[in-house]
């Protein structure tokens, strides 16, 4: 089978106050790849896998936002590859049937990624996100979904069955995800005209600091620099 690689760029960004969830800084590692088709307007708002779902799972936070938000970056570029037919036709099919929902939405899962990426109770580098997807493959939500509500830490981290593993590592002999760090360690105000501009050719996995809104309900930096969460642009 055709082996298919996508870009993932990194950004270092600013959200409101996330208390529970932590990343470390991104790697400044990574290899240029471009997307073969560009998705030119940069909205990748209707490749958004439906329905959408909270981080907050029940009165437990998996404080996995690295994976979480990486795993929607990567569920937004699959649908979008799906919605405009450019899947290698053997793998469409298969990846339809398998890793679809009934709403036709790819929807994978964060719990196997986290867990195989090594995820601890202080979060997730995101180069270790990316070396886990491409090392451990993805896989459905079917596959390994989330426990019930209510779990705990152990539960939801519980070593991954040696079935799932093995088959997202058959996963990972079809899909292989390139990804750029194009700004990092950067703790001044995005420069908006950049951020479109990269968003023509993907969504952005970006980590930032906690930072708190404004009386007009603008998160502006703060003055911390220290990263404590991740999420999907």
């Amino acid at each position: 089978m055709e082996i298919l690689s996508f870009i993932k760029k990194i950004i270092i960004f600013f959200f409101p106050d996330i208390k529970r969830s932590y990343v470390s800084p991104p790697s400044s590692v990574g290899n240029k790849f471009f997307l073969p088709v560009l998705n030119t307007d940069g909205n990748w708002e209707k490749y958004l896998s439906q329905p959408m779902e909270s981080q907050w799972a029940g009165n437990f936070d998996e404080s996995n936002c690295t994976t979480q938000s990486g795993i929607n970056l990567i569920e937004t570029i699959l649908n979008y590859y799906l919605m405009n037919n450019l899947l290698p036709k053997d793998i469409d099919y298969a990846f339809e049937q398998f890793f679809c929902n009934k709403e036709g939405f790819v929807k994978l899962s964060t719990r196997y990624i986290a867990t195989m990426a090594g995820t601890t109770k202080k979060g997730l580098n995101m180069s270790d996100f990316w070396l886990s997807v491409n090392r451990d493959g993805i896989i459905p939500l079917t596959a390994y979904p989330d426990p019930k509500a209510g779990f705990t830490w152990e539960e939801y981290y519980q070593p991954v069955p040696q079935k799932v593993k093995d088959f997202g590592k058959q996963v990972a002999k079809i899909f292989q995800f390139d990804w750029q760090v194009f700004q990092n360690g950067n703790w001044n105000a995005p420069i908006i005209a950049n951020l479109k501009q990269v968003l023509k050719g993907s969504p952005i996995h970006w980590a930032g600091a906690c930072c708190p809104k404004d009386q007009a309900g603008i998160t502006r930096p703060c003055g911390a620099k220290v990263y404590c969460h991740a999420r999907m642009i």
